[in-house]
């Protein structure tokens, strides 16, 4: 009888769906809940996968098809996440520029992503699309979310309102023409050490963090998630997670802490992410214990540590609902610390990121690249489906970060006997 094979290649039948695909299985299923709410209006599951497939319909009208680059600059908008997941469900590469970067580091991103479309929010950000326009050549169209004037780009390119564009269009509904081994998305980092870095990730590498959060993270049955953080960077990620699991995602403009606590109460939010500096001005707020905070079940935080005194305070005065991420652009998540590890007893944990998540193989591994003693310190190394595939157009960083198949956080650590 021969021997069974210990190596193995993975097949087809074994990839899983899309991140695409995941995201049209939940509008489906739940078309006629509410999707996403901001003040004054609000926007079905149906509605949504329409508003989608509408995207979509315009884009391919005009020619553009798989591998084509965009980028999308907006405040917290419903349509704005409509169009970067119409460009990843068409096979397409999507990235997102921050709203408060400076015009040379948006000059930057756009280049160094090969940026051909543009999305732009055309009240806030008309000018800086205009300048975009004039100095990032291989620009191709601007398509501005609610009007707001982007003037006349160079050549044949010209703003063109997407909400009337999709009005054009009829009735469309969102198609999955996704492969999980496309290129969804490029992240690009904070570039706190030289140059910001584009980590891109596949389809499957954006469907394995939806399955990780939805699997790890202390979610709600049903989430109503507060968006107050800019829906570009983390608390982006928890947006399909919500939409997963049939809850609403209640978009915020811009952090204020009075306004946060009014929604909270008013709407019976239940989840939401803050990074420590907005906690901080929440604890500070005169109105926070006049607050009916009792719908509340996680506030989850991340992306730089906590003051462990002021997250006690959080503990005491909004009760057991804090629970920690950690991750970073070019791998997340990476461990969690849930709410039943924030114990007022163990107040030692508050300085620990957890433990690592389902899909996550963590390693502390010496300057040889060896894994260090038990207790002893070494670098956070990780293994997971969710990590990037590479920098954009940075091989020799790509292997030096990825040395020996594991991603170099630069993070140091040490492990307990709980791991």
């Amino acid at each position: 009888m021969p021997a069974l094979q210990t190596s193995m290649h993975t097949h087809d039948a074994q990839s899983g769906p899309s991140a695409s695909a995941l995201l049209l299985r939940a509008l489906q299923r739940f078309p006629d809940r509410t999707a996403f709410r901001w003040d004054g209006a609000e926007l079905s599951y149906r509605a949504t996968a329409e508003t989608i497939g509408r995207i979509q319909a315009v884009w391919a009208a005009a020619g553009f098809g798989r591998g084509t680059r965009v980028a999308v600059l907006a405040a917290n908008q419903a349509l704005a996440w409509c169009a970067s997941q119409a460009a990843m469900a068409s096979g397409m590469v999507s990235t997102a520029l921050h709203q408060l970067a400076s015009l040379d580091d948006h000059l930057f991103q756009l280049q160094d992503f090969g940026a051909q479309l543009l999305v732009v929010d055309g009240h806030g950000f008309s000018e800086r699309a205009a300048a975009l326009a004039q100095q990032h050549p291989g620009l191709q169209q601007v398509y501005t979310l609610d009007g707001g004037d982007v003037g006349a780009c160079v050549g044949a390119c010209v703003g063109i309102n997407l909400a009337l564009a999709i009005g054009h269009i009829g009735h469309a509904s969102m198609r999955d023409l996704s492969q999980s081994a496309d290129l969804a998305v490029v992240n690009y980092t904070g570039g706190t050490t030289g140059r910001s870095k584009g980590a891109a990730r596949t389809q499957a590498g954006v469907a394995a963090m939806v399955v990780e959060k939805l699997s790890d993270f202390d979610l709600p049955a049903t989430p109503h998630y507060l968006a107050a953080a800019p829906l570009t960077h983390v608390a982006g990620t928890v947006v399909q997670p919500t939409l997963m699991r049939g809850g609403t995602v209640r978009l915020m403009a811009g952090f204020n802490p009075g306004r946060l606590l009014e929604l909270i109460a008013a709407e019976r939010i239940n989840l939401t992410l803050l990074v420590p500096t907005m906690v901080y001005t929440l604890l500070d707020h005169p109105a926070l214990d006049r607050s009916d905070l009792s719908s509340l079940h996680t506030v989850l935080y991340g992306a730089s540590p906590m003051s462990p005194t002021r997250l006690l305070e959080g503990l005491e005065r909004l009760g057991p609902v804090f629970a920690q991420l950690y991750g970073q652009t070019e791998g997340y998540p990476v461990s969690f610390l849930p709410r039943a590890d924030h114990d007022r007893q163990r107040p030692e944990l508050f300085s620990s990121c957890g433990l690592p998540t389902s899909g996550s193989q963590v390693r502390l591994l010496d300057d040889d690249d060896q894994p260090v003693a038990p207790g002893a310190v070494g670098e956070l190394c990780v293994k997971s489906r969710q990590v990037m595939e590479g920098y954009l157009n940075q091989p020799e960083l790509t292997a030096a970060t990825l040395k020996g198949g594991w991603l170099h956080t630069g993070d140091m650590a040490r492990a307990d006997e709980r791991g």
